[in-house]
C-alpha cells in the first residue's frame, strides 16, 4: 500500500505508476513459477530460500553429494529462491554449475531479463559451509586443462552475468588435483563472490575468471 500525508494523484506520478505495474507483473509471474523438487515446506518459499540439506543434500562430508547439490541449485533457480547451505562439509567429485540463462540476447545488455533471474547461493555467515573436492579426484589432475570446482556461468555469453551471488561458502581442494580451480566467475552487472576462502594443497588456482564491469570480489582468500 502507498501511504501519504496528503492526497496524491497517481496520474501526476509516472514513477509510482511504473512501480505498481512492475509489482503487479512480478506477482503474476511468481504465481506461475514451478515449485522446486522436494521443497521442504511452504514456509521456505515464503522466506525466499531453499534449504539445501532439507532438500536432500548431504552435509556430513562422507557421501558424494554432487548430483543432489546440483539439483538443489537448479531447483532454487527455477523457483527464484536463494539456496542456503547450512554449516557442514559437502563432498563433490565434479564441477558444480550455477547456470544463468541469457534470456533475450537481441536486447541491450542492461535490459536483459536475466537481471531478474539469478543464482544466489548463501552459506551460514557464522559457520561457513565447505564444499570439498577429495584428493586425486578424476578429471582435476591436469594443470594444462583446468577444471572448476564451482562455476557461476551464463549460457549465452560468459560475461553477461546479472546479479549472480556466491557468499559465505568455503572450498577445500585435496592434494592431487593440480588442474583444479576453486571458484570461477567471469561476470559483470552486479555479480559477486563474497566472504569465500579456498583452501588448497596443489590446485591450480583458488579463483578464476575475475569480475567484469560492475562485478566484485570481496573478502576472498
Amino acid at each position: 500500500p502507498i501511504r501519504t500525508s496528503s492526497p496524491m494523484h497517481l496520474s501526476h506520478h509516472p514513477r509510482v505508476i511504473l512501480l505498481v505495474s512492475v509489482l503487479i507483473s512480478a506477482a503474476a509471474g511468481a504465481a506461475s513459477l514451478p515449485s522446486p523438487a522436494r521443497l521442504p515446506s511452504p514456509r521456505h518459499s515464503k522466506l525466499g530460500i531453499l534449504n539445501a540439506t532439507a532438500a536432500g543434500v548431504d552435509n556430513s562430508g562422507t557421501t558424494d553429494t554432487t548430483a543432489a547439490l546440483q539439483a538443489a541449485i537448479v531447483a532454487a533457480y527455477d523457483a527464484q529462491l536463494a539456496l542456503f547451505l547450512p554449516p557442514g562439509r559437502y563432498l563433490v567429485s565434479d564441477t558444480i554449475w550455477a547456470n544463468q540463462s541469457n534470456y533475450g540476447s537481441s536486447l541491450p545488455v542492461n535490459l536483459r531479463p536475466a537481471r531478474w533471474r539469478t543464482n544466489v547461493i548463501l552459506g551460514s555467515m557464522t559457520d561457513r559451509p565447505t564444499i570439498v573436492l577429495a584428493p586425486q579426484t578424476p578429471g582435476f589432475g591436469n594443470a594444462s586443462s583446468p577444471r572448476n570446482v564451482f562455476k557461476l556461468h551464463n549460457t549465452g555469453r560468459e560475461n553477461d552475468h546479472m546479479n549472480q551471488l556466491l557468499r559465505s561458502v568455503n572450498f577445500a581442494i585435496g592434494a592431487g588435483n593440480p588442474g583444479a580451480v576453486g571458484v570461477f566467475l567471469h561476470g559483470a552487472q552486479g555479480s559477486s563472490v563474497q566472504d569465500v576462502s579456498v583452501y588448497m594443497e596443489d590446485a591450480l588456482a583458488g579463483f578464476g575468471g575475475g569480475g567484469g564491469a560492475g562485478a566484485s570480489h570481496l573478502n576472498i582468500a
